[in-house]
C-alpha cells in the first residue's frame, strides 16, 4: 500500500512538473512571437520609411534642383549672348574708330600736303604761271615725266621747256599769235599740277574770304595730245576767269 502510495505521489509530481514545464515553455514561445513580431514590424516600418525618404530625395534631386539649375544655366547663357552682342558692337565702334582716325590721318596728311603744294603752285609778286610751273617741275621732277642725270642744272632746264610745254597745251600759251593768259593779282590764284591715272591735269585754286586757297579747285584743265589740237584758254567761252586773269596779247 505504501508503494502504491509513493508511486501516486510520484506520479503527481511529475504531471505537476511536466505541466510547469510545459507552462513554461508555452511562455517562453509567447515571448518570442511576440518579439518577432516586434521586429518585424520594425523592419517593416524601416523599409517603408527609407523608401519614403528615398522618394522625397529624388523628387527634390529631380524637380527643385534641376528646374533652378536649368534656369541658372539659362540666365547665364542669356548674359553671356549679350555680352557677346556687347562686344561684338565694341569691336564695330573700335574698327569704325580706327578707320575714322586713319581716315582723320591721311586727310591730315593731304590737307598739309595741299598747303605745301599750293604754296607752291602760288603765283607770286611778278612772277607768271610758267614760272610756278617750273617750280613744281623742279621740287618732282620724276612724278612728271623726268628721266636721265637729276643735276640742278639739268633739271631746271628740263622744266624750263616741259612748263612752256604745259602752258600750251593747257591754253595758257598761244603758240600761233603769242598770246597768254596772265595774273591780274598776286598771291591770289595758284596753279597746281597733278598727275592722274597717267596723265598731267592742272587744277586751278583760288582763296576764300579768309585768305586761304579753298580746298576744292576753282577749275581743272585737261592737256591736249598735241600742240596743233590745243585750244588757247582766250579764246575757249568762260576760258579766261575774269576776276583773277587777264588776257595778254603781247606789246
Amino acid at each position: 500500500m505504501e508503494n502504491k502510495k509513493e508511486r501516486e505521489e510520484i506520479l503527481e509530481l511529475t504531471e505537476d512538473m511536466v505541466v510547469k514545464d510545459s507552462k513554461g515553455k508555452k511562455g517562453r514561445r509567447v515571448v518570442i512571437t511576440i518579439a518577432i513580431i516586434l521586429a518585424a514590424f520594425l523592419l517593416g516600418y524601416w523599409a517603408w520609411w527609407s523608401i519614403e525618404t528615398d522618394k522625397i530625395a529624388k523628387s527634390v534631386l529631380e524637380s527643385d534642383i534641376p528646374k533652378s539649375v536649368l534656369e541658372l544655366q539659362k540666365q547665364i547663357q542669356d548674359v553671356q549672348a549679350k555680352l557677346d552682342e556687347i562686344e561684338a558692337k565694341l569691336k564695330e565702334m573700335e574698327e569704325s574708330i580706327a578707320e575714322a582716325e586713319a581716315e582723320k590721318a591721311t586727310t591730315d596728311e593731304e590737307r598739309e600736303w595741299l598747303i605745301a603744294a599750293l604754296e607752291l603752285a602760288n603765283v607770286k609778286q611778278n612772277k607768271g604761271i610758267e614760272h610756278v610751273l617750273i617750280k613744281q617741275f623742279i621740287n618732282d621732277p620724276f612724278t612728271f615725266g623726268f628721266e636721265g642725270d637729276a643735276t640742278p642744272k639739268v633739271v631746271k632746264k628740263w622744266a624750263k621747256k616741259r612748263a612752256h610745254q604745259i602752258a600750251t597745251l593747257a591754253g595758257y600759251y598761244d603758240w600761233k599769235f603769242g598770246r597768254e593768259v596772265r595774273v591780274k593779282k598776286a598771291n591770289s590764284i595758284a596753279y597746281l599740277l597733278v598727275k592722274e591715272n597717267g596723265k598731267i591735269k592742272v587744277k586751278e585754286y583760288t582763296k576764300d574770304k579768309t585768305c586761304n586757297f579753298k580746298t576744292e579747285p576753282e577749275s581743272i584743265q585737261e592737256l591736249a595730245e598735241n600742240f596743233a589740237s590745243a585750244k588757247f584758254k582766250g579764246d575757249k567761252p568762260g576760258g579766261i576767269n575774269q576776276q583773277y586773269e587777264y588776257l595778254f596779247t603781247g606789246g
